[in-house]
């Protein structure tokens, strides 16, 4: 079974170049640009990591996503992805008590070079099925 990944980034281009990426790898991978879109997506189906930018624009904001997949049963793996620096993205988890909750965080645009991306994807979920 192909393991499925959620990509939830405003940034159109970013999405669909890591999901053209994360296919070749062979993950069934879905994106949304918003986060009302993925929290419905969230809800109606089940993925074995989910990429959320912290910085999402509407309603709905990367930090109201992170809270909800962190409490998803089975929980995915959540990593979370910012042009915010990482000491300070941190922070921000930190206040929101969200941080021991997450597995991993990327900063834009460095751990996203494809090389590095797929390296982070691959070690997060092995984690998840060791």
């Amino acid at each position: 079974m192909n393991e499925k990944i959620l990509i939830v980034d405003d940034e159109k281009d970013v999405c669909e170049a890591l999901k053209e990426n994360l296919n070749r790898e062979g993950y069934e991978v879905e994106v949304c640009y918003t986060g009302v879109a993925a929290l419905l997506l969230l809800n109606e189906r089940k993925y074995d990591l989910v990429l959320i930018d912290i910085r999402l624009e509407g309603r709905i904001s990367g930090i109201d996503l992170i809270k909800t997949a962190v409490d998803l049963t089975p929980k995915p793996a959540v990593v979370v992805e910012s042009a915010t620096p990482k000491k300070q993205l941190e922070e921000i988890l930190k206040k929101e008590g969200l941080l021991e909750r997450v597995d991993k965080i990327l900063e834009k645009p460095s751990d996203l070079r494809l090389d590095h991306f797929n390296r982070f994807i691959e070690q997060v979920l092995s984690k998840g099925r060791g």
